[in-house]
């Protein structure tokens, strides 16, 4: 029976695929006086309560442990117990304690248990790729806010453009795995739920080579496990904050003494431009601009934000989380406020445990994700909740049930210099990001186990702007139910508001006239005076209606005059002014018709997957071979409904309702002998993307005018989100659909390492890597709705894009303590996805030929290559190996030398290039965007352990992070299509450099673990300048300027870069500060 539960097993193994989860511990029970094995010694590890017995020689293994530290016990009667603590366990890590082998002491010669620490080998010769692992205790001792930060500390791992990017790929390409299933959101390969720290016992980055159980992934793997319960309770409560506004206004007597302080602790000024927006400046002129806005806020207030419209529910955060008015709310300082609370222990003492973390957080200012280096859109305010649980029972020795769940809610509105003073007029998203993981795992036999594992990854997201133009806290245009119908105001849609002086009138009659003399066109809702149109986004009289349309902004001069400050407003500014007075434009009102150009929008995503695993060590009695085998099944749901109301009447839908389906089966063997040992995989795809396209390009679709999409009953009413019409939505536009096919593609994977001595590791790896492109490209706008003048089209035909990966290093240890390892990278990348532009046609009626109509679009196609090549180096040492004090010093040096090029830096490059009349016609290699030469990241700490004889003496510790990259390429001013081949990418911006600390200092009162610390961000205050706001300032006015060399008055030197607009956003992070303290209590 027990065979044949192996065979079915392994028959269902073949066709499965697990992350790695578990490591395992290996070993050798012998007599210390005779050398003799020990047979049926009990091995076992007393936090996890799992086991198991030598065998006939005396050799053990211990799979499917979680990472951790752990004590491992020996036992046998007749010897005096042997017990290992600190024993540091890794995920898909062989662990032999002692050198693999563990002498017991007769209890005649020894009568008390044997106590030995166990210490991490800094050189771990069974790692055969690039593999960084961060675990529980380190993570919280980093100056970081979230996981992704840490990484970064890593050789070959920084962000670029909103996600992780490893050792030169495209974003994307990086998959997110927790508690062994990928939680990446499927349309944008966007990262996990935002853990909280004080939940993850481990995290990796493999980035030279992963094995064949990884897939859709071509640059590396992030793996998080979350912690486990034990059976000892353990509770941690931990907060910080850098909200000291309070300091700012300290007085003892007529001093103020805490001002200095508060300038210490946080340099950031906010927003620079906010204070010429006050009263004290403005005059009259305040009332003018802000009346609307003031009148808005004092009806909600006397609502108490309550109305029939659940969205009024989303925007009050956005008010009373620290007022609109005064303009304070403008100066965008950072205020970060975080609680977090973590618990684990027994359920039920051996067989039931628990495991959970709550992180809440509050954050006010541009700044308050804190991710340095980053430019762009920042959010204005983000409270956020992220949460996680696992729980984990074992009925007994056999069988292992578990199951976790993460999540994250958050509420964010963005910061955007054009919308510094009507924030609640541009667009605010509200997410909830929902995982949840669990399965079995079964032990067959002391060296086989099997497992079964399900996820789910849920994300459900909305943008909405609240167009509110009549101020009765109902949005004027929303999607409530999600239907694709336009639900709108009809209260607001006939109105005037007076504010001051001045009247607004918003009138739209062809929508009105429609809602009151069409029947069946408008339907009521649940909420008076909101009716559901027969109507989409995209049709003309709601083009005609949205207040985006009419949107006001200000030319304003502000600055230093012989009379004062001032604020001047001008319509007559071409160019800036230098000194004293500086030109702020583009600065949108917050008057009833402004808002933001995303009306509404919504995405409701989720992945099912269904894994499972086998695994044995010494299969089919191979010696040293650990055979892991296993499938897996994902179904994706993808729906969105996406609008972006562009200028000129042009809208532009991502309207997705797409079922793509993945599956895999993968094999590897991990082959552990004395010299070597080697991870050989190989691994299928195959994906089903269940969409359609056109037979021609170059005849797209049946409609391709807004207009024809004024009647709701366009193509006999069957363009609908409604189920019911037998046909399939997504092919209704398109002319002569075709459906795709499946396709499949094979992964052959190897990785070696060779230990040379007790010292030195030589590791090397070569693989394939596929990845299938990010679902946006395959279905963006699967509904083929051309209605607007230069649409982007996805295209579910796309090939998986392609890597190919070389890497080869050597490690050596100087002692037990302290190592370099030094590894060359090679990887080509081909198939990577680009647009290209069609021209459109239609059939001439006369010559049946083909006839262009002078309209065009592009279509992602796969032609894009690139390479990567690059060497890196790290040096590490842990705690001890020091004499005096330096055996309380660590220290890790991580440096990066890349070269990055390829054809093209963005999918979308071609597409900009059509639009702006630069398209070459053909393209050559370029230094990608990316492409940063030399980079170097320095961590170095000192700890003092706690000591309670000397409790002001010790309990310190410190961690100092410098970061530091050379400058990033990027274009002068591109005119023409020979300026594009010749010149992109062959400037250099400025290099970037950061500085962040942490202290602690830990003290132990009546059993409680006490802990005060502090993070300061950019502790030097350093400001960089990361990108520029608008091109034409830039070369205008900017260093290289003409202006500048001839020393002009017009030249602004880096103060270009902000653009028209004033946008701070371009600079680093200043100085920030948090202050915390941390409680652990362990029973």
């Amino acid at each position: 029976m027990k065979r044949l539960l192996i065979l079915i097993t392994f028959i269902l193994g073949f066709f499965s695929a697990a992350y790695a989860q578990y490591g395992k511990i290996t070993g050798k029970v012998v007599d210390a006086k005779t050398g003799q094995p020990i047979v049926a010694a009990a091995v076992y590890i007393e936090e996890l309560g799992i086991g198991t017995y030598t065998d006939d020689k005396g050799e053990f293994v211990l799979l499917r442990v979680p990472p951790g530290t752990y004590t491992l016990k020996v036992e046998f009667t007749g010897y005096s117990p042997f017990v290992i603590k600190n024993l540091v366990v890794e995920a898909d890590r062989t662990i032999s304690p002692l050198g693999g082998i563990i002498k017991l002491q007769e209890t005649g010669i020894v009568l008390q248990e044997q106590v030995v620490i166990a210490r991490e080998p800094v050189v771990k010769k069974d790692l055969t790729a690039s593999v960084d692992k961060i675990r529980s205790e380190k993570l919280q001792s980093l100056p970081v806010a979230n996981v992704e930060q840490a990484l970064q500390l890593q050789a070959g791992v920084r962000r670029y453009g909103g996600q992780l990017q490893i050792r030169g790929g495209r974003t994307g390409e990086v998959a997110y795995v927790v508690d062994g299933a990928d939680l990446r959101d499927p349309y944008t390969n966007a990262g996990t739920p935002n853990l909280p720290l004080n939940a993850i016992s481990e995290v990796s980055v493999n980035k030279g080579g992963f094995g064949a159980e990884y897939g859709n992934a071509a640059s590396g793997v992030v793996e998080v496990v979350t912690k486990e319960g034990t059976d000892k309770y353990e509770f941690q409560l931990r907060t910080r904050t850098s909200d000291f506004g309070f300091l700012s206004n300290f007085y003892i007597g007529s001093k103020n003494i805490g001002l200095p302080i508060y300038n210490f602790l946080s340099t950031d000024k906010g927003d620079v431009y906010a204070k010429w927006f006050d009263r004290k400046y403005m005059g009259s002129y305040y009332d003018q601009i802000f009346g609307y806005e003031i009148l808005r806020q004092k009806k909600y207030n006397d609502m108490n934000f309550k109305s029939d419209d659940p969205l009024f529910s989303d925007i009050k955060p956005l008010y009373t989380n620290g007022m609109p008015f005064p303009t304070t709310f403008y100066n965008q300082k950072q205020d970060l406020n975080r609680f977090e609370f973590t618990a684990s222990g027994p359920i039920i003492k051996k067989y039931l445990r628990f495991s959970g973390t709550l992180d809440i957080q509050n954050s006010n200012g541009r700044f308050s994700r804190l991710n340095a280096g980053e430019a762009g859109i920042m959010p204005n305010r983000n409270n956020q909740i992220n949460y996680q649980a696992k729980i984990t029972a074992l009925p007994n020795q056999k069988i292992k049930v578990f199951g976790s769940f993460v999540g994250t809610k958050a509420l964010t509105s963005y910061w955007e210099p054009e919308w510094r003073i009507a924030p609640t007029h541009s667009a605010y998203s509200k997410t909830d990001i929902f995982g949840l993981i669990g399965g079995i795992n079964f032990l067959i036999s002391p060296k086989t186990y099997s497992e079964i594992r399900f996820s789910r990854y849920r994300n459900q997201t909305i943008w909405n702007s609240f167009e509110d133009i009549n101020m009765d806290g109902i949005d004027d245009f929303a999607d409530r139910d999600k239907n694709g119908y336009v639900e709108v105001d009809t209260n607001a849609s006939n109105s005037s508001v007076l504010v001051g002086d001045e009247i607004y009138s918003y009138f739209c009659s062809d929508l009105l006239n429609m809602i009151r003399n069409e029947p069946g066109f408008a339907k009521p809702t649940d909420i008076p005076g909101v009716v559901e149109l027969r109507a989409f986004w995209w049709q003309t009289p709601i083009i005609n209606c949205y207040p985006q349309q009419r949107r006001i902004a200000l030319r304003l001069l502000v600055g230093i005059t012989p009379s004062g400050d001032t604020v001047a407003v001008s319509d007559q500014l071409n160019v800036p002014i230098k000194d004293t007075l500086y030109k702020i434009s583009g600065i949108y009102v917050p008057n009833p018709l402004n808002y933001d150009r995303t009306a509404f929008g919504w995405r409701y995503n989720y992945t099912n997957q269904l894994k499972f695993d086998f695994v044995q060590q010494d299969f089919a009695n191979l010696k040293g071979h650990e055979f892991k085998t296993g499938f897996e099944y994902r179904f994706i749901r993808l729906k969105q409904d996406i609008w972006d109301f562009a200028s000129g009447g042009n809208v532009y839908p991502s309207v997705v309702d797409a079922d793509p389906k993945e599956f895999a089966f993968y094999v590897r063997d991990k082959i552990e002998f004395e010299g070597l040992i080697a991870n050989v995989g190989l691994r299928l795809d195959y994906f089903e993307p269940d969409a359609y396209i056109p037979a021609d390009y170059e005849i797209p679709v049946k409609v391709n005018d807004n207009s024809d999409f004024a009647n709701p009953d366009t193509l006999n009413g069957a363009w609908t989100w409604d189920k019911g019409y037998g046909i399939r939505r997504d092919t209704l536009n398109i002319n002569n659909p075709v459906k795709v096919k499946p396709y499949y593609y094979i992964s052959p994977r190897i990785g070696i390492s060779h230990p040379i001595s007790e010292n030195d590791v030589l590791h090397f790896t070569y693989g394939h890597y596929f990845q299938v492109p990010l679902l946006a490209r395959l279905y963006s706008n699967q509904w083929w709705i051309f209605s607007g003048a230069y649409p982007r089209q996805g295209n579910p035909a796309l090939k998986p894009e392609k890597t190919i990966s070389y890497e080869l290093g050597i490690r050596h240890a100087f002692n037990p303590y302290m190592y370099i390892d030094i590894t060359g990278f090679y990887k080509d990348i081909y198939d990577l996805v680009q647009s290209k532009r069609y021209d459109m046609h239609e059939i001439d009626p006369i010559t049946g030929q083909k006839v262009r109509i002078g309209k065009w679009y592009t279509v992602y196609v796969n032609s894009d290559y690139a390479t990567v090549r690059g060497i890196e180096l790290q040096l590490s040492k842990q705690i001890g190996g020091g004499i005096g004090i330096l055996n309380n010093l660590f220290f890790d040096i991580n440096y990066t030398f890349q070269v990055a090029r390829g054809s093209s830096s963005s999918p979308n490059s071609n597409y900009l290039n059509e639009y702006y009349g630069l398209a070459p016609g053909f393209t050559q290699e370029f230094y990608l965007d990316w492409d940063q030469r030399h980079g170097i990241v320095i961590n170095v700490g000192y700890i003092i352990p706690f000591v309670p004889q000397s409790p002001f003496k010790t309990g310190w510790g410190s961690s100092f992070v410098w970061n530091y990259g050379t400058a990033l390429p990027y274009s002068p001013e591109i005119r023409t299509p020979r300026d594009y081949l010749e010149l992109t990418n062959s400037l250099r911006f400025y290099s970037q450099s950061v500085a962040n600390l942490n202290l602690y200092k830990s003290f132990i009162v009546k059993g409680l673990d006490l802990r005060i610390f502090s993070n300061v961000y950019n502790l030097f205050n350093n400001r960089v300048l990361i990108t520029y706001s608008d091109q034409t300032y830039w070369f205008g006015y900017g260093p290289s300027s003409d202006a500048c060399r001839n020393g002009l008055p017009t030249c602004l030197g880096q103060k270009a870069a902000e653009g028209p607009s004033g946008d701070i956003s371009v600079y680093s992070l200043p100085r920030i500060t948090e202050i915390g303290f941390e409680i652990n209590w362990r029973r």
